[in-house]
This record gives C-alpha cells, sequence and structure tokens, in this order.
C-alpha cells in the first residue's frame, strides 16, 4: 500500500543555488532538496475524503493516542517494544481489507490495530505463539479504535485546522506533514463534532486511478517544481505513452557532456526521486504509469547555452525501479544518489560542497575548503551544533523532512569541514536524531 495524496497541485517551494548552499551550511542535514508545499485539497466530489495540510502532525493533532505505536516497523520491533499481541483477527473478515491481518493489542481506552500483510507462504492462524508472527514482515499502518468517540477539539490541537473542517457531505479528513506522515480521521455521521477512530499512514481511501493527462495540466498551470540544487521542472508533456519531463539546471557552468558521461543513471535517480512510493514529488501517480505502461523521458537543459540531454526510463526498466519497493535504508541510499548529481560544488574557490556519502548508520555531510580558518575564527564545535539544532527547528527549513529519512533509519548524522591542516566534525547520533524529530 503506498502513500498517496490525491493533491491538486497548487505550489512548490523553490530555493535558489546559493540560498540553497547557505541552508546546507547551516542546517544539519541536507538530502532530498524538492520539498512539496501543498494547500488545501479541491476534491472533485463532497463525498470523497477531504485533505489538509499540516506543519507536523504530532504538533497539530493529539497523537498520544497510538502509545508509541509506529509504522514501517517489523513485527519483531512490534512485539520488542509493545509484547505480544492480544490478538490477531483477518482483515478480509472484520475490516474489509484485503491482504492483511491485524495485530491488536487492547488498552482501557481503546485498542491499537497494527495491519500487517500476511505471509506468501504461511497464513495466521490467530495463535499467539512465536511461530504465529510473521517477525520480518512490517506495520504497513496503524488504527485507533476509541471505546468512546473522541471529541473534534481535543484531538485536533491547531484550532486553525480545526475550523477548515467543512460541514459537508464528508465524514473522512486527511492530514499530511513533511515528514510523510499521515493521519485519517473518520467522523461520526451523527456528530460531525465526534470521531469514530483514528489512522496513522491508512491512505486506502484516497487510492484510486488518476488520470495522466489531468496530472500534466496541473503540473503545467502551478509554479515550476524544484529538484533542488539540480533545478528546476518547467514543462510537462505527455504524449504516446511517454510522460516528459523538460528540467533547467541551476549550474549554468555545468557541462552536461560530461555530466551524462559521469552520471549514466542519472535519469533512473531522478525518477526515483519524482515517483518513490512514500517520498517521491509525485508518489500518487507512480501505481497510474505503471497501469498505463507508460515511459517517463527526462530532459535537461542548460539555460545559459540552451545544452540538452535527455534520457528515457523506459515502460519495463520504470516498473523494475519499483517492483520491490524501497526500505527506509533504501529509500536513504537513493536520495543520497539524487542530492550528488548536482555536486561538488565549488564557492568563489574557496569552499566545495562535496558529495554526501554514507558510512556505517551515519549520513557523511562534507565540506572541504582552500584555506586555514582564520586566528580568530571559532571553530568550537559544541557551539555550532547548539546553534545548527536550533536552526533545524525553524518552520522555514526545507530540509526538515530529509531528518525524517535518518529518523526512520535509524541513522546519525555528521558534518565534516575538512581545512587544508585541520578538521571539524559536528556529529549528531542516532538518538540525537531522534530527539530532534520529537522536538520538530
Amino acid at each position: 500500500m503506498g502513500y498517496i495524496w490525491y493533491y491538486k497541485i497548487r505550489t512548490f517551494n523553490h530555493f535558489g543555488k546559493m540560498k540553497r548552499i547557505f541552508i546546507r551550511l547551516l542546517s544539519v542535514v541536507i538530502m532530498t532538496s524538492a520539498f512539496v508545499s501543498c494547500g488545501v485539497v479541491d476534491m472533485i466530489e463532497a463525498e470523497r475524503p477531504v485533505s489538509y495540510n499540516s506543519s507536523n502532525v504530532y504538533k497539530d493533532l493529539k497523537m498520544d493516542f497510538f502509545k508509541g505505536f509506529v509504522d514501517k516497523v517489523s513485527v519483531e520491533d512490534l512485539v520488542k517494544d509493545h509484547g505480544k499481541p492480544d490478538t490477531i483477527l483477518d482483515a478480509d473478515d472484520v475490516a474489509a481489507v484485503e491482504g492483511y491481518d491485524i495485530y491488536q493489542y487492547r488498552f482501557e481506552d481503546g485498542t491499537i490495530d497494527c495491519y500487517v500483510a500476511k505471509m506468501a507462504t504461511k497464513k495466521l492462524t490467530g495463535a499467539i505463539g512465536n511461530d504465529s508472527l510473521n517477525m520480518e514482515a512490517l506495520v504497513d499502518y496503524i488504527y485507533y479504535e476509541p471505546k468512546k468517540n473522541i471529541a473534534l477539539k481535543d484531538f485536533i490541537l491547531n484550532d486553525s485546522i480545526r475550523a477548515l473542517i467543512p460541514t459537508g457531505k464528508s465524514v473522512v479528513y486527511y492530514f499530511g506533514d513533511p515528514f510523510y506522515n499521515i493521519v485519517r480521521i473518520r467522523l461520526d455521521k451523527k456528530n460531525k463534532n465526534e470521531i469514530l477512530n483514528v489512522a496513522l499512514n491508512d491512505v486506502s481511501s484516497l487510492e484510486q486511478d488518476n488520470d495522466i493527462s489531468e496530472f500534466v495540466n496541473e503540473v503545467n498551470g502551478g509554479e515550476s517544481v524544484s529538484l533542488g540544487d539540480l533545478g528546476n521542472i518547467v514543462k510537462t508533456e505527455y504524449s504516446k505513452k511517454q510522460l516528459c519531463f523538460t528540467v533547467i539546471t541551476n549550474d549554468q557552468e555545468m557541462n552536461l557532456k560530461k555530466f551524462d558521461s559521469k552520471n549514466p543513471s542519472w535519469a533512473n535517480i531522478i525518477a526515483i526521486r519524482l515517483f518513490e512510493e512514500q517520498c517521491g514529488i509525485f508518489r500518487w501517480m507512480t501505481d497510474d504509469i505503471i497501469r498505463e505502461g507508460v515511459s517517463v523521458s527526462i530532459t535537461l537543459v542548460n539555460e545559459k547555452d540552451k545544452e540538452t540531454i535527455d534520457r528515457t526510463v523506459d515502460y519495463s526498466s520504470f516498473k523494475h525501479l519499483f517492483k520491490n519497493g524501497f526500505s527506509n535504508i533504501d529509500r536513504l541510499k537513493a536520495f543520497t544518489q539524487f542530492e550528488n548529481l548536482a555536486y561538488p560544488y565549488t564557492i568563489q574557490n574557496k569552499m566545495t560542497c562535496e558529495k554526501l556519502r554514507i558510512e556505517g548508520n551515519y549520513l557523511i555531510i562534507p565540506f572541504s575548503f582552500s584555506k586555514e580558518p582564520p586566528m580568530d575564527h571559532n571553530l568550537d564545535v559544541s557551539e555550532s551544533k547548539n546553534h545548527q539544532f536550533k536552526l533545524l527547528l525553524d518552520p522555514e527549513n526545507p530540509e526538515r523532512d530529509n531528518i525524517a529519512l535518518c529518523y526512520k533509519s535509524n541513522y546519525g548524522i555528521k558534518k565534516v569541514f575538512s581545512f587544508p591542516d585541520t578538521e571539524a566534525i559536528i556529529e549528531f547520533t542516532p538518538d540525537e536524531v531522534k530527539k530532534i524529530m520529537k522536538i520538530m
């Protein structure tokens, strides 16, 4: 089950090269530059679910209902953290959801239902013995079923968001944030000021076929779509089963022929950034592209001399890219490859933003300098770390979503500043990354 937003595309945050270099210096983690910011969704019919954008669902909503349960963890970790479930239910029978079993935990105020895809070779029987649990399977999404309805005002803490809930026909509302947390609430039809249940990352009622031609019109009707330091999508076309994106590069000095030879799989890397099911910019269109047998073409244009190169990810290659899905670590590695398409990049022959790399369970963000820092330059690592920690909490920081990928992968972050004779390292351990996520 993919993470799908049925968004009408409105606006995309866009950052120029120099501003992003500055942000990279000041923020703790740079990884996936393009960040989609969408407003209220205009749904075609009032009966359909309605979706709203949130800065952080863990601040705007009362998420402690989930009692520390999170999605995308293995059953082994689920049992380790919360014990064996009180019962296992067949979702086909009790929830009209095919292919899932419900690992249910009971509490005084309600139940937590963890939806786990069934084992391909063995059907779960409902027994609680170890051999009845698929320990490697992942929790796809979670329901909180309260014994009593929850008052809307007690769940939606953000007054402005709560005021947006209309009095129309819909009883299902979604809230999503830049960290790819998606919360669904279902209101009581008889009293829309009360909530029947709450789900974390269940988007099943948003899964529907999307028209590719309509999608193209919506992209072209909005602002250019940022691909971070690489450039911006300025035109999208669809014809004869081929979806074409034109990207103008930010670096006007980029030699596209050299770029092409050094990065032969660049089109695949960009396709992953656009269509990966959880974090891709256009992730809600992936299944539709595969269903329709569409190829994806990407053209890079250097605005200065109009030099162009293009590559096509044909249908079979596109389908293969997404066939097995991505673990959080796979996603982190793939998005690091994407970020590196624009690097290394040197500013005024003084500082070079080097390619990101992954070492052990750390994302390394390296910088190199051609000269030693001035004698009066303060290289107090602890002070710098505290300052950068605070900058991360800025709601305008375009890299906030990147911390989530390190958090979900249990990775730490190291920023390495290399001078000719000295080196400074600012390190955030995996536990410190978790702390950042909780504060944000």
